[in-house]
């Protein structure tokens, strides 16, 4: 076996494993209006914090982007159409030389 299917089962294993620790843990802790809040913002959160650095990174485009992408999900709430109009928006100004 590759030293990289070795690491691949390695990572696959550990995150099954802190996933199963994260439920085991939540079965100690009471769930109160407070903790419910703030574990269905969580999903928002994470996804922000994954994105925002490559909006920042890519300066005008990811903005522009970015902005294009959100516009598009408000009026049409639609995400995978949202989706491709970001990655046409990003095409189109990288073509345009941005």
């Amino acid at each position: 076996m590759s030293l990289d299917l070795v690491a691949i089962a390695a990572m696959a294993l550990v995150t099954a494993l802190l996933r199963a620790g994260g439920y085991w843990a939540m079965r100690l802790v009471p769930m109160t209006p407070r903790l419910e809040r703030i574990l269905a913002a969580l999903p928002g959160a994470i996804v922000v914090a994954l994105i925002a650095p490559g909006i920042l990174r890519a300066g005008l485009v990811g903005w522009a982007t970015a902005a294009a992408t959100v516009a598009a999900m408000l009026v049409l709430k639609n995400a995978i159409v949202a989706l491709v109009i970001g990655i046409l928006t990003a095409i189109a100004l990288r073509a345009a030389g941005l």
